[in-house]
């Protein structure tokens, strides 16, 4: 339910201490500032990443073909998944997304891209 009074009520309320940043728009959906998405728009795919290369790490053994998962399938999936996420989200929010990409350039590692 804070969920809901976070993104549909006119000020935000406080949780844990802390009020979230939210962009300002005139739409009533804004999209949050606060947390992993104040660091990258698409931050969450990362730690999956993460967690698929170690999954692969005790079948590798010297081999390619479990890593096989990590890199051409996930990543190559996840990648594609930001893009179509960065269009819907453009579709859905307007001016907002777009003030939100300014403020987050980075797609999914910060800093790097």
């Amino acid at each position: 339910m804070r969920k809901n009074n976070t993104h549909r009520a006119g000020t935000p309320r406080a949780l844990i201490g802390f009020t979230p940043a939210l962009c300002r728009a005139p739409s009533p959906l804004r999209p949050p500032r606060a947390g992993w998405w104040g660091l990258a728009r698409h931050f969450h795919y990362l730690p999956e990443l993460a967690a698929a290369f170690f999954w692969c790490l005790p079948a590798g053994g010297g081999r390619a073909l479990p890593f096989f998962y990590f890199f051409p399938f996930l990543t190559l999936l996840l990648l594609d998944r930001a893009f179509r996420d960065d269009a819907r989200c453009a579709a859905k929010y307007g001016a907002a997304w777009v003030q939100y990409c300014k403020a987050v350039p980075y797609r999914m590692i910060p800093y790097v891209f």
